[in-house]
């Protein structure tokens, strides 16, 4: 997938080109559909990158003079004449045809369009039955180009997000979709610097440029980001894809991308872009939507209405795996707009009284630039933040936020987007980001080698995510954790009743306790823990391979799956499986398995998954024969001994 992107942006950038001019006669010759059939790009052949990428543009050219192009749902209005193609800012793409192959040529790129018979542009279906698997939500920054086509515009962005959503789907294709909007407020900031410096480079004052252009500068930048048109950028790039081994491998062949998964985390490289992070979509986390400042706090006042107007501020939703949120604005984020408005604000006023800047300074020793300095230092960010605490509930796509002071809201959830239609701020749409560091360990705690390096009975300091956990009793409840290098048995931990119940899986606790083992598993004994702020949750690690290898022993605890396993007789009996309690069905269960030539014992924990589960009742109706894959923790006792808490039969003995 390395160069995909730049690949479409660009060619989609070269072919926004507008409604073009009155046309000057329409040849017969072109009339019909192409397709795109090699593209070349500053010397560089692209033809096999879309081929694998399974991207394809068509075009058609109409007999009066209109034509599309069209790629995936994308469709791009066009007109044509006997020379030239055009899109919506008239800019001519001189192109040549004959006997069927269309060639569209500037100086850095090549298109050749061949002709077919057909063109379909059909609306796109309402779904798609190929179901989606993993979805993926993450960031990428576009700085890099802007600050190669504008050094010193560039300079000025802190940033430039692009948000990425990834469809994974089950028959081995994807769709990665790019939104830049995310970008605007940071390159409106950017704007107006930039403009500024431009003023002060060429000696004259910010007054004298708008007085010169007859345009205020709010109404300059304003008109630029109108003419800069996301559709150029936001883009659907298609494709396949094959997973082994912990690693996920777009568009195999020429261009491909190699992914590694961990956990619910999905880290690839980009040429061009860099390290690219995303995270399995899901409903804990933060989530951030962009509302207009003037209209959060419902300003009536003409004056100050005029001072916000434009200034959008950043709400940050944070939904918490104990199903409570936080919903605040960030004030800090808008103190640079503000500054911005203010110096406006303050210029206006002093021309309204006749009163130069010059003169301002001399009557109060301080320049308009230090006054708003100063006005900025004496505010309260913090009173001008506001936070909203409450519950969440999920049901189907839908979220509803019951506020402790307020009424509740209900948003629809569609992958990494929830969107909101509130009674008193309209529209909001909140885009589910990334924490970084959300698998960072905190300050006096463990890494996973150094827990493994500590001697047996040595005092251990962890922080974890929550896989799952065993009944809670007498205030002792075990559990199930793992970080992004190693899984934790916490034996017995102290926990009172209400906390087990907000030991969810993906929360985020940190462990204090000692490190013990026995028949082999190495666990944590006598520990107490605090819940911290964060959500988690990982996807079983495919250890198929490393069955009766040395190599299981490393992922002793961990989350883990085995696939094709046959089902041994447990006895002389010949029975499947067997009770421990041998009296009925209120212990656990063990059953044996193979692979290969190594068989091992398994067991379902009762305290963990109960007679009434569906992995409890699945082991029950095994046959000895049947072939199985297997998920669970792999407890260890004289040996791997799989705590299972999911069975699938692929083939049965009985059929």
């Amino acid at each position: 997938m390395k160069k995909i992107i730049s690949c479409v942006l660009v060619l989609a950038m070269f072919l926004s080109l507008g409604i073009g001019s009155a046309l000057a006669g329409v040849p017969t010759e072109p009339v019909g559909s192409y397709e795109l059939t090699n593209l070349i790009m500053e010397g560089e052949d692209y033809t096999e990158i879309l081929k694998s990428a399974d991207i394809v543009f068509t075009l058609e050219l109409r007999e009066d003079g209109t034509g599309v192009l069209v790629q995936g749902d994308d469709v791009l209005d066009l007109t044509w004449d006997a020379e030239n193609i055009y899109a919506d800012d008239g800019i001519p793409v001189p192109y040549t045809y004959e006997d069927g192959v269309l060639v569209m040529e500037d100086s850095d790129m090549t298109m050749t369009f061949t002709k077919t018979d057909k063109l379909d542009t059909k609306s796109p279906e309402a779904g798609d039955d190929r179901g989606i698997v993993d979805l993926w939500v993450g960031t990428m920054d576009i700085k890099p180009f802007i600050e190669e086509a504008e050094p010193e515009l560039g300079a000025l962005l802190e940033s430039a997000p692009m948000t990425i959503t990834m469809e994974m789907r089950e028959d081995g294709s994807y769709l990665m979709s790019l939104d830049a909007s995310p970008m605007l407020p940071a390159l409106r900031a950017a704007m107006y610097g930039y403009i500024e410096q431009l003023c002060k480079d060429n000696g004259i004052s910010v007054e004298d440029y708008e007085e010169s252009t007859g345009k205020t500068l709010e109404e300059t930048v304003d008109e630029a980001l109108e003419a800069f048109d996301l559709n150029d950028i936001n883009q659907t790039v298609e494709g396949v894809y094959e997973e082994a081994n912990g690693q996920v491998i777009w568009d195999k062949g020429a261009g491909e991308t190699r992914g590694l998964y961990t956990g619910d985390t999905l880290v690839f490289s980009l040429e061009s872009f860099g390290e690219v992070v995303l995270t399995r979509a899901g409903i804990y986390g933060i989530w951030v939507a962009e509302i207009d400042l003037l209209t959060f706090l419902g300003e009536e006042d003409e004056e100050m209405a005029d001072l916000l107007d434009g200034i959008t501020a950043q709400i940050t939703l944070e939904l918490r795996s104990d199903e409570s949120f936080i919903l605040s604005l960030d004030a800090e984020a808008l103190i640079p707009a503000l500054r911005m408005a203010l110096l406006g604000y303050f210029e206006q006023v002093l021309e309204e009284s006749g009163m130069s800047a010059e003169d301002f300074e001399k009557m109060t020793g301080m320049s308009l630039e230090a006054t708003v300095d100063a006005a900025l230092t004496e505010l309260d960010a913090g009173e001008m933040g506001a936070a909203l605490a409450g519950t969440w509930e999920q049901k189907d796509d839908q979220l509803i936020l019951k506020a402790d002071n307020s009424k509740e809201e209900t948003a629809t959830l569609q992958g990494g987007k929830l969107t909101f239609a509130t009674e008193d701020y309209g529209d909001l749409c909140f885009l589910h980001v990334i924490n970084e560091d959300v698998l960072a360990k905190g300050e006096g705690v463990m890494s996973y080698a150094e827990y493994a390096a500590a001697q047996t009975d040595d005092e251990v300091v962890i922080e974890a995510y929550v896989l799952d956990h065993q009944s809670w009793w007498d205030d002792k409840i075990s559990v199930y954790a793992q970080d992004a290098d190693g899984a934790y048995f916490i034996y017995n931990m102290a926990c009172s009743e209400e906390d087990a119940e907000l030991l969810v899986p993906g929360q985020k606790i940190r462990v204090t306790g000692f490190k013990s083992e026995w028949a082999g598993e190495v666990e944590i004994t006598d520990a107490s823990f605090e819940f911290l702020r964060g959500s988690y949750s990982f996807k079983p690690v495919d250890i198929t391979e490393a069955w009766g290898t040395v190599d299981m022993i490393q992922y002793q605890n961990r989350l883990v799956s085995f696939r094709g396993a046959k089902v041994e007789p447990y006895d002389e009996t010949g029975a499947a499986f067997v009770y421990k309690d041998p009296d009925g069905k209120t212990d656990d269960l063990y059953f044996k398995v193979t692979i290969g030539d190594t068989t091992y014992e398994f067991c379902v924990e009762y305290y963990l998954r109960g007679s009434d589960t569906e992995v409890y009742k699945t082991v029950e109706g095994l046959h000895v024969g049947d072939v199985i894959d297997l998920k669970g923790y792999l407890y260890w006792y004289e040996g791997p001994n799989l705590h299972t808490i999911g069975v699938t039969v692929r083939e049965s003995a009985e059929d």
